[in-house]
């Protein structure tokens, strides 16, 4: 019989298409890449790569200036701690002393100084400052003027219950009025140079929430005896923030920055800080060059004011190293806060007295607007050459794949590219060594003032809080107000009207006048 045998044919059965087909990948793939390639296009175009070079170098000059400063500051100290040590020596111990009085027979080595400071309202600080004016060493006439807008102002009371603060001073309240052709602070220190008596030979115009060193009037007056082509004297405010102090108080700590370099390289300076300003009371009788004059006939700011009068009559502005003062940041600035107070600094600048005071004070202007954008506008172009470079590296491995193990970054294919990148990485340092010069100077200057305020002496001014600053909030400030700074330019020229403690000022023709005014202090 025939046996059957069933035999097994293996069957091959048809693949299935996977959802997404190879060519699929291919072509998302293809996307993916088009879509960096026009990113990177747009990223290293010649005009990008230009902007990270020139924010390079406009970085590279701040961080040279900052550490230029740092180290005259840091050479003042040493001066400062000589000065200290040979005292010490002379006294048998003893560095500091009680302000001397006019029963010293010293009195007469130095000229007559009259202080004069502007002030409306009052702030948590006000009183530990004004304590340290009137305890102020020096071995001359000293006498302080206290001038506000009208009696009812809150800093009349508080003056009147400092008569047991004056160490032997001479001490005034004065009433300025209400101004109606300047900026009210004008008005007052005009009020105060009337006040003046005629044996004060210079005048020392002073904010109200300025600290002064126990020396400084003494630094000021000589700068002006040591050299008579000097016209005015000056000094710089150190900004200081608290750890926990807010973004916007940051903002406002940055803003004297780059200007703390002009104030630190030499002895002389091209410009004033209007919180600290010592005149001949002679000079401004005589109304010499048309200070006076200018201030009153519509002036808004009268720092930039007198610094254009002596460049253009070729006086100068002296800036003794020691004239450094700390000034206190509220740690509860708001950005509203910030927004005013950048508004007025700019302000200033739309404001003249003449042809010579316009030109310069429009060319600080643009100045200020250009180095701003060059400065901030590269960040961005950094950032997105940063997160395209990483980008394309972490679809490395995808090209791999699709177009073989010898596929090369397209970011480095490019042509452009490379240099873009280079710059790139170039501007990022010296962002991070901007951080480091600004510390760098900042700390330099608080050892200065904790030095000056004479150790063994009790002072309102305590060790200044800057190594323990969030440096990385800084920066970020930095980078921020400088961005913000050429939008508040624009806002601040289409925009006639500035508010400035409860006052509302309108320009016109590069003069001011007071228009509105509110019943309760605006926040400064």
């Amino acid at each position: 019989m025939e046996s059957r045998h069933n035999v097994l044919v293996p069957v091959v059965l048809e693949q299935q298409p996977m959802p997404f087909s190879e060519n699929s990948d291919h072509r998302f793939s293809d996307t993916v890449e088009d879509t960096i390639a026009s990113i990177r296009e747009v990223a290293c175009r010649p005009i990008n790569t230009f902007m990270l070079i020139q924010g390079c170098v406009m970085l590279a000059c701040l961080v040279l200036g900052w550490i230029w400063a740092a180290r005259n500051r840091r050479r003042e100290l040493q001066r400062t701690l000589s000065d200290v040590a040979k005292k010490r020596v002379a006294t048998g111990g003893i560095t500091s002393s009680p302000p001397r009085t006019k029963t010293e027979g010293s009195l007469q080595k130095l000229p007559g100084v009259s202080v004069i400071l502007p002030v409306k309202g009052v702030h948590e600080r006000t009183l530990e400052n004004w304590k340290s004016l009137l305890t102020t060493d020096y071995a001359g006439d000293l006498e302080f003027a206290f001038v506000v807008e009208t009696l009812d102002d809150p800093a009349a009371h508080l003056l009147q219950g400092l008569e047991s603060e004056k160490a032997g001073r001479m001490f005034q309240l004065v009433e300025a009025g209400t101004s109606v052709t300047c900026s009210q602070k004008i008005f007052s220190m005009q009020a105060g140079v009337a006040a003046c008596p005629g044996t004060s030979k210079y005048v020392l115009f002073l904010d109200d929430d300025i600290e002064l060193h126990p020396g400084s009037v003494e630094e000021l007056v000589n700068s002006m005896e040591q050299e008579a082509e000097v016209f005015v004297a000056t000094g710089y405010p150190l900004d200081v923030v608290v750890p926990e102090s807010s973004f916007a108080a940051y903002l406002m700590m940055v803003y004297h920055m780059p200007l703390l370099i002009a104030f630190s390289h030499s002895k002389y300076a091209m410009h004033l800080w209007g919180g600290c300003m010592m005149v001949r009371l002679e000079d401004l009788r005589e109304d010499k060059y048309g200070a006076m004059s200018a201030w009153r006939d519509g002036g808004y700011s009268d720092d930039l004011l007198l610094a254009s009068i002596c460049g253009a009559n070729k006086r100068s502005i002296a800036c003794p190293a020691r004239a450094i003062f700390p000034n206190y940041i509220s740690p509860t600035t708001t950005f509203p806060v910030y927004w005013n107070y950048l508004r007025r600094q700019l302000y200033v600048l739309y404001t003249w007295s003449s042809a010579y005071n316009c030109i310069v004070n429009q060319t600080l202007l643009y100045a200020h607007i250009y180095v701003s954008l060059g400065i901030t506008l590269p960040f961005f172009i950094a950032m997105l050459h940063l997160v395209l470079l990483i980008t394309e590296l972490l679809l490395l491995p995808m090209r791999h794949v699709y177009k073989g193990p010898g596929a090369a970054l397209p970011w480095l294919e490019a042509p452009d590219c490379p240099l873009g990148g280079v710059s790139m990485m170039g501007y990022l340092l010296m962002v991070y060594l901007a951080g480091w010069a600004m510390r760098k100077m900042c700390v330099a200057s608080s050892d200065l003032c904790d030095a000056l305020t004479s150790p063994g002496r009790p002072s309102p001014i305590p060790t200044l809080p800057m190594r323990n600053t969030r440096w990385h909030l800084v920066v970020a400030a930095f980078l921020t107000a400088n961005f913000i700074l050429p939008l508040c330019a624009l806002v601040t020229g289409v925009r006639s009207e500035v508010e400035w403690t409860g006052v509302t000022y309108v320009k016109s023709g590069g003069r001011v006048k007071p228009i509105r005014r509110d019943d309760q202090r605006s926040e400064v």
